[in-house]
Parts: structure tokens; sequence; C-alpha cells
């Protein structure tokens, strides 16, 4: 027995109400592209259409491309691109007005596609989407030629309030996939700065242990450049891994056991000389006890000791010193970088481990200690420092030993 017209009301009023309590699940799809689709389902749900199509504006080419198809050939509608005024999707598009239409009868709908498509079409119901008066897409749902499916205006009225709630979603989807295309870039900038940033470090060392390569004969010393060098060069490569794995979506952060009695001690043997040139004592103390293995990316955290030394180094004036500490307390390794320079004045302190912020270091790139916080925080750890003028600062990591 068929439905009474007021019993078929109450149905699409049921599935609208459906649709409007999942409001906060379409405005939170993963895409425009797949808002479309989950509305693009409810809606052949709500009227039994046999297909359908979403056609959102292209901003640059004024075009309607198909954002969602569904139905037998779904595949096919998802490549069209169509240009306003032409079919039932422009003819809506330009009137900004709803339509049921016989296919056969209907001189706008576009014959020649239907055929290429192998698809008979019967009925059309065809609404705009729009925002703030603005016509943005369209929404059209199809029968197959010999559907029992009779589009009227029940189905015009609750396909209009889907497309009311499509053009809201839709627009917030789009605005938050700008957002997060634009963080991602500008994260992304930041990653390769990082890495330009701190490359110069061990191409520095390589260029100083081919020079002593070139100058001595002694096999220790020529056995030590050597490693120095194969080092160095390892770490490079990890930088450019790191870059290719955020660039892929992957996690760029690989821990692994690592001394870090060895690691301090290896990143302090490379700057020394550098200290040695500034005048300046470098002493390093290790207080870990039992826990002188974690689990660390130990290139990543090479590259925020030696910020921190290359930092001190470059802030402590001629006859200073810096201490470099390892130590444990409870379940975390603490790592200090000391140094008996100017110290920092409290105005940069607030943003000390911001992109771009510096102080005093004529060609510096502000990227240092922003980059030792991202490491540090990738580990589940943190970086403080403190610091009084004319003293000095002291600049400490912490990192779980798990």
């Amino acid at each position: 027995m068929a439905a009474t017209p007021e019993e078929r009301i109450r149905e699409l009023e049921r599935g609208l109400e459906k649709l409007l309590e999942n409001e906060r699940t379409l405005s939170a799809a993963p895409s425009p592209a797949g808002l479309a689709d989950e509305i693009l389902r409810q809606a052949m749900a709500a009227t039994h259409a046999d297909a359908g199509s979403i056609f959102l504006k292209d901003a640059k080419s004024g075009n309607f491309t198909c954002a969602a198809a569904l139905g037998e050939k779904a595949a096919a509608v998802r490549v069209y691109s169509i240009p306003p005024g032409r079919g039932i999707v422009g003819a809506v598009a330009e009137s900004g007005k709803a339509l049921v239409t016989e296919a056969t009868e209907d001189p706008r709908h576009d014959k020649s596609l239907a055929q290429r498509l192998e698809y008979p079409v019967q009925k059309i119901l065809a609404v705009p989407i729009s925002l703030e008066g603005k016509v943005i897409g369209v929404l059209e749902l199809l029968t197959r030629a010999g559907s029992a499916v009779k589009f009227d205006e029940d189905d015009i009225r609750v396909v209009q309030l889907m497309a009311g709630q499509a053009g809201r979603a839709i627009d917030a989807a789009r605005n938050l996939e700008q957002r997060l295309q634009s963080q991602r870039f500008e994260t992304l900038s930041l990653v390769i700065r990082g890495v330009v940033h701190d490359v110069r470090n061990p191409l520095t060392f390589i260029n100083g242990y081919a020079e002593l390569l070139g100058e001595t004969q002694d096999p220790p010393q020529r056995d030590q450049a050597r490693d120095a060098i194969y080092r160095n060069v390892q770490d490079i490569d990890e930088m450019l891994r790191e870059l290719a794995d955020f660039t892929a979506g992957a996690d760029t952060t690989h821990k692994k056991p690592t001394d870090i009695v060895e690691l301090v001690n290896d990143v302090v043997k490379q700057f020394r000389p550098r200290a040695e040139a500034a005048r300046t004592r470098v002493n390093v103390r290790i207080r870990l006890k039992d826990a002188r293995v974690a689990s660390l990316d130990a290139p990543k955290i090479r590259r925020v000791i030696s910020n921190l030394v290359k930092n001190a180094i470059e802030a402590t004036p001629s006859g200073g010193r810096i201490t470099v500490v390892a130590v444990r307390y409870k379940t975390d390794i603490y790592l200090w970088v000391r140094d008996s320079g100017r110290g920092v004045p409290q105005e940069v302190m607030t943003r000390l481990f911001e992109p771009f912020v510096t102080h005093g270091k004529k060609g510096g790139t502000g990227l240092g200690l922003s980059i030792c916080r991202r490491f540090a925080e990738q580990h589940g750890g943190e970086v403080g420092c403190r610091t009084r003028m004319g003293k000095g600062t002291r600049f400490i990591v912490r990192l779980p030993l798990a």
C-alpha cells in the first residue's frame, strides 16, 4: 500500500531531522569532497534517487566541477566540468532556483552527455547550493528510465534544506582545508629552513677535517679525521631523510638505543677547536649512573646539543667558560648547556623559542632554539632557559628515558 502524502512528509521530516543532527559530523568532514559525498548519499536516501552528483563552482575558471557522484556511472561523471549556463546544472546555477523536470522533454538537459554515459535519465531534481546569496554549487538527483520514483514538491523542500546546510558546511570545510594547507606550508618552510640552518655545522666540521687530512701524515689523526667526516656526512643524510619524511607525511622521529655519554662527548669534541679559537673553556660533567643508554633519535638530539653549544660559544666573551652537563633525575635525562656570557634580556626571553627570534648574533637566523624545542617536544620532553644579565645563561633540555 502506497504511503499517504502525510506519511511521506513525516518520513522526509524524520530524514531531515537526522541530517540536521549530523551537522557537526558533516562540518568536521576531512575535505570538501568527502563532505559532498556524505551530503549526496543522504539526499539520495531521502528521495530514493537512482543517481546523483554535486557540482561546485571553481573560483578561478567559474566552471562547475564534480565534487561528488554516486550511482551506476559515478566514476565517469566525476571527471566532468560544466560551464555556467550549460545543461540542467548550469541552468540552475544561473537562475538560483530549484527545479524538477522530465529529462526527455527538457531542452536544457544535455542529452549528449547521457548518450556518452549510456545512462538514460527520466526525472531530474536539481537545487542550487548557496552561501550568503551566491550560488557555489548544484545538487542534482536523477532517476533512471523506467523508475517508479517521481520527484515532487516535498522532495524539493527536503533537498533545498539539505543544500542550505551543505553550503555552510562545504564553505567551512574549504576554509579549514585552506588553513591546514597554509599551516602545512608554513611548517614545511620551517623544516626546510631548519635543515639549511643546521647543515652548516657538519659542513664546517667536514671542511675542517678535510683540511686536516690534506695536511697531516699521522695515521691516528687521519683515521680520526676520516671517521669525523663520515659521521658528519651521516648527520646531513639524516637531516635530508627528515625532510623527505615530513613532506611525505611520515613520522620524522626515529628512536633507538643511544649512548648519551658518547653523544655529548662527541659534540663537544667537534666544537672544542672553535671554543679554543674564541679562548673559551668547555667542560663536560656526566652524572647518569646506570642511565647511560636511552631511546632517542640520536641525530636530532645531536642537533639540539650542537645548537646550544654553538650559541653558548657565540654568547661567551673571551676568557669565559661553558659547561655541558648530562644528569638523570627520576625518569628523565636532563642536558644542560651553561655559559658565562651576557645573559638574555627579559623582552627577548618571552619569545626566545619562537622561530626567527634572535638576539645579539650577527647573521643569526633565529631558528636554532625553535628547532631545539621542536625536537625535544617530539621526544615528549621540553626545553627551558634561565638567565641573569651579566652572569650567563643556562639552557635545560628534559628528555624522558623511555
